[in-house]
């Protein structure tokens, strides 16, 4: 069945990459030092870059292994005694209180939710498969599996594991269409509301670049330089946005999309997030 070719080209691919990594891995510690003086102490490993949390659990657990279990690696855990952080990015509705418990026992104690809007409308707009709900749903299900290893629990300090107090992050998207600056400020005050808060945002502004989607429909700009004078003019700038453009979906029939925020919109979503967050205890950093 098409289901069977799906899962056996995944695992296919899993194991590609998983013997790939490990090869580099080797390569690494064939290379480094292995004294106990001259190994790299490690503060964070990050799995990243898509959805990792779809791989299988072994998958994971096997490259923790071959960073901090081999006598012989370059790498080490810190001698002060404060572990590392292992953080894993993860979508909402893509996993189940199971694989939570599988990835805590596996030595994870950071998730970043990649939570993009709480808006249907706008997560349905950009082709996301999860809705609010299931956003809701994923946070408390890892509070279940995670709550008592926050900050201030001392249950499991004393294990490398679980040295690390756990804490999860959300991702989040400015300039998205449809997204106007009240929907913006929701979207922000709906962060600060769950419950448990999250310890971390990551806030990105849609980039509209050219080859995609999105370029195809908003074009590579965001703003028309012909509209701009005359809005500019008016003190109106937070007001402009381009027209909803069309696409067909099929014959004779034609689909408005959402209107992209301008540039100017984009660039006050930004400065409100950072006061705003600021005001709720956040601190403010770019990489």
């Amino acid at each position: 069945s098409s289901q069977k070719k799906a899962n056996d080209g995944f695992h296919k691919m899993d194991d590609a990459y998983r013997s790939a990594l490990l090869m580099e891995l080797d390569l690494i510690r064939q290379t480094s030092s292995s004294t106990e003086g001259d190994k790299i102490p490690l503060r964070s490993i990050y799995f990243g870059g898509g959805t990792p949390s779809l791989a299988p659990t072994s998958t994971l657990r096997s490259i923790l292994s071959a960073i901090i279990d081999r006598d012989d690696g370059p790498f080490c855990i810190p001698e002060d005694g404060h572990g590392i952080e292992i953080t894993i990015e993860m979508d909402p509705g893509t996993f189940t209180e199971d694989k939570l418990r599988e990835l805590r026992n596996a030595g994870f104690n950071r998730i970043c939710l990649g939570v993009q809007s709480f808006d249907d409308a706008i997560l349905e707009s950009i082709s996301r498969v999860h809705r609010r709900k299931d956003v809701l749903e994923s946070i408390a299900m890892i509070d279940r599996v995670f709550g008592d290893d926050r900050l201030g629990n001392d249950r499991g300090k004393t294990s490398t594991i679980h040295a690390v107090p756990f804490t999860y992050s959300l991702d989040l998207i400015s300039g998205l269409p449809g997204l106007s600056l009240a929907k913006w400020a929701e979207t922000l005050e709906t962060a600060m509301h769950l419950n448990p808060r999250p310890d971390h945002l990551s806030l990105y502004d849609l980039q509209v670049e050219e080859g995609t989607v999105f370029g195809k429909w908003y074009g590579s700009n965001r703003d028309d330089d012909e509209d701009d004078d005359e809005e500019e003019r008016n003190g109106n700038a937070l007001a402009k946005i381009r027209s909803p453009p069309t696409i067909s979906i099929e014959a004779g029939k034609t689909k408005e999309l959402p209107f992209l925020p301008s540039a100017d919109v984009c660039a006050y979503m930004y400065r409100y997030a950072s006061g705003y967050l600021r005001a709720k205890g956040y601190e403010h950093y770019e990489i």
